[in-house]
């Protein structure tokens, strides 16, 4: 493997963007061409720092810690409030928000990175981050990074997202817990305007 897929695997794979690059592959490259330092990245915490840091032969720099560790966050739609622009889809990373084109939208909490990309762009602001209802849910590392790749893989297939993404036709997902999942928010949303 080469320095650059090797500090890209360091990366938390958030696609968060905090480091001021479109992705965690962009900033892998910039470091490996030496045009970034190593302190871009809150959310791979102090840990990661050092780790890119050895990776590229540096000595840390700062020597004190810059990163503290983040709490694990998840996003989190206030459905009663959504009114179905998609917004927030646009800009998910690992494609954890479902809903379509005026529709109500839901988080699926254990694909959510807690990249607060989704906030900014509400119009309505019913998206706010909370703390993971259990961190053992979270997705590793690998499998965020594997979303995004599917997500830009489809994204050049299509060129703009595809609201009619069939998320329950692959293989490596549970049917039944998405199903599950839509079928609690639409309920959700039934209730509150009963």
């Amino acid at each position: 493997m080469n320095r650059k897929a090797l500090l890209h695997n360091l990366l938390p794979q958030t696609q968060c963007r905090r480091c001021g690059f479109a992705d965690c592959e962009a900033y892998a490259d910039s470091m490996n061409s030496g045009i970034s330092s190593p302190n871009l990245c809150p959310p791979g915490g102090e840990t990661t720092r050092e780790a890119l840091f050895s990776l590229l032969g540096m000595p840390v720099e700062p020597i004190r810690p810059i990163h503290k560790d983040e709490e694990v966050l998840t996003a989190l739609i206030y459905e009663d409030e959504c009114i179905g622009c998609t917004k927030c889809i646009q800009q998910c990373p690992t494609d954890a928000i479902i809903g379509a084109q005026s529709v109500i939208h839901t988080v699926v909490e254990q694909w959510c990175t807690g990249c607060s990309l989704c906030v900014s762009v509400c119009p309505t602001d019913c998206i706010t981050l909370v703390p993971i209802s259990d961190p053992a849910l979270r997705i590793s590392v690998n499998e965020s990074g594997v979303r995004y790749s599917e997500m830009k893989e489809r994204l050049a297939v299509h060129g703009r997202l595809d609201e009619q993404r069939e998320y329950l036709d692959v293989e490596d997902r549970k049917q039944e817990s998405l199903k599950d999942i839509v079928a609690a928010a639409l309920e959700r949303k039934r209730q509150v305007l009963e």
